[in-house]
């Protein structure tokens, strides 16, 4: 949670939350996706998955019946053995051979931003009590990472405006005389 709170970009937090939920349940795999406010994927992120998860980016969230799923109950789902549960044709799941998964979703004011998915190959998984209790902590932590790596980026980015306003002309573009003045100061 620390580390996540620290990052200073969505991008960032992304892989924080990958790699931690993949360490936390013990799993191969890990994936996140942050949806942007059309819902469509705008952001992936895996841990021990081939670049193809990238062709994700674009794709409409809903298409996914686990995020419509978790999206809808906003909790996560654990489920013990894919072969049993409805997934996407192609999808994360068929396509990287999960036989057990876990989908968190990451919830905010706004409603379901992303979520993480992680799961093994190696066999089929039964949940415990304590995976589910840290599932719906790790999901209602992981919106909150997520919100403030976004809140951060924003912040960084009216920042850099506001710098670039102040030191430059607003009609030509070009630097301006504080502009010309700072530099002449660092280089003396």
């Amino acid at each position: 949670f620390e580390e996540g709170m620290a990052a200073t970009s969505v991008e960032a937090a992304g892989r924080v939350l990958a790699a931690s939920t993949a360490d936390a349940f013990r799993t191969e795999f890990a994936a996140l996706y942050l949806v942007d406010g059309d819902g469509r994927i705008r952001y992936v992120h895996s841990a021990g998955l081939p670049s193809e998860i990238e062709s994700l980016i674009g794709q409409k969230a809903a298409d996914s019946p686990i995020w419509r799923g978790v999206a809808a109950d906003h909790r996560p789902a654990l489920v013990g053995d894919a072969s049993t549960a409805q997934v996407r044709p192609g999808g994360l799941v068929q396509s990287m051979g999960l036989r057990c998964y876990l989908a968190l979703p990451l919830l905010s004011n706004q409603g379901a931003v992303g979520m993480i998915l992680c799961g093994d190959t190696s066999g089929t998984r039964d949940w415990s009590s304590r995976d589910r209790i840290l599932a719906e902590q790790l999901s209602v932590e992981g919106a909150l990472i997520v919100d403030s790596a976004e809140m951060r980026q924003a912040a960084q980015a009216h920042v850099a405006q506001l710098s670039h306003q102040a030191y430059h002309d607003s009609l030509t573009g070009l630097p301006n005389r504080s502009h010309l003045l700072g530099r002449a100061s660092e280089a003396v």
